[in-house]
């Protein structure tokens, strides 16, 4: 973790984009060539590809259930398999939904830095039964977000799922964090879940239009719901992500997306394990994929904006950690 904020602070560039509609494409998407080792993709309009099946309606259909594992298998028997992405996917809490995902028949791209972990991961998620596609990519910064995009449609030409897990959270002072360390946290923990929800939109309408819903999850914390001194950066972009979520569900529900914001408490994940706590002070990443699995069990009519995980304590958002 330590090489990657160094390096990102080395080459950290400000990116900023005019207000408007998340939806609001910004055209033809390009692939870099090295993100999936190998020859980019061909460029997507994603939003023409995505109209193009739809026809003349942008309204999904209503539906009078949710969908089942069956009926993914019966996409999958008729060659038309379901696809999900998930950040941050090599491991922890991503990897964790990943495995629930390949469990209910989607096939996978997951998105992470370490190349040898995508590999390891990938080879035991196909271990499921489905196809992985592993994309290496630093998603906090904006062409790697929208390569990861073109090489999940190039691949499998749909998006039923979107899993935004990629974050970071290092902590500091408001008066001492350095700069470049509070762009990082932007640009990796918020602004890449803003892009790729841009850019996956279009497919994720057709998917609700055939199926009555598709699905983008935001991972939060609980660190979003009552922020923290000492982690003002991190709390400040998770309570961001809930934000994001409840304004996409007002552009988004009615196109056939569900989005859900997920703000779980201390998950024992690799990334944790600076905490040194003992596990039944922690939530097991299965519990942050259940809620996913939940999730996927719902009916077109049912939205669900939040789902907050917590361990026992004293009020629902305790974390049993020392706060200066």
């Amino acid at each position: 973790m330590d090489k990657y904020v160094n390096d990102c602070i080395k080459g950290h560039t400000r990116e900023s984009r005019p207000f408007g509609s998340i939806a609001r494409t910004r055209g033809a998407h390009t692939a870099s060539a090295d993100l999936a080792g190998g020859a980019a993709p061909a460029a997507h309009n994603y939003r023409e590809v995505a109209f193009r099946r739809l026809g003349d309606s942008r309204t999904p259909p209503e539906q009078p259930h949710a969908t089942t594992n069956t009926s993914r298998r019966q996409d999958a028997m008729n060659g038309n398999q379901r696809a999900a992405i998930v950040t941050g996917g090599s491991a922890g809490i991503g990897l964790a939904i990943a495995e629930a995902l390949a469990d209910e028949g989607y096939n996978l791209t997951i998105v992470a830095r370490d190349q040898s972990k995508l590999t390891e991961a990938a080879t035991h998620l196909r271990g499921r039964g489905v196809e992985v596609l592993p994309v290496s990519g630093n998603l906090a910064r904006s062409a790697d977000c929208e390569a990861a995009v073109a090489s999940h449609v190039e691949r499998y030409g749909r998006t039923d799922v979107l899993i935004n897990n990629a974050g970071l959270g290092l902590s500091g002072n408001i008066a001492d964090l350095a700069t470049p360390k509070l762009d990082l946290h932007l640009n990796l923990n918020l602004r890449s879940a803003y892009l790729l929800m841009q850019s996956c939109i279009p497919t994720l309408q057709v998917a609700g239009a055939e199926h009555g819903k598709a699905w983008i999850v935001n991972v939060s914390s609980i660190f979003g719901k009552l922020p923290r001194a000492g982690v003002a950066a991190y709390s400040m972009t998770k309570a961001a992500m809930i934000a994001l979520s409840q304004s996409a569900h007002g552009e988004l529900s009615r196109l056939g997306i569900q989005v859900t914001a997920i703000c779980p408490g201390l998950v024992e994940t690799p990334g944790s394990s600076w905490m040194e706590k003992d596990p039944s002070a922690t939530l097991p990443p299965s519990d942050v994929a259940e809620a996913v699995r939940f999730l996927l069990r719902t009916s077109p009519r049912c939205a669900v904006p939040e789902i907050t995980l917590t361990t026992p304590g004293p009020d629902v958002h305790y974390v049993d950690l020392p706060w200066t």
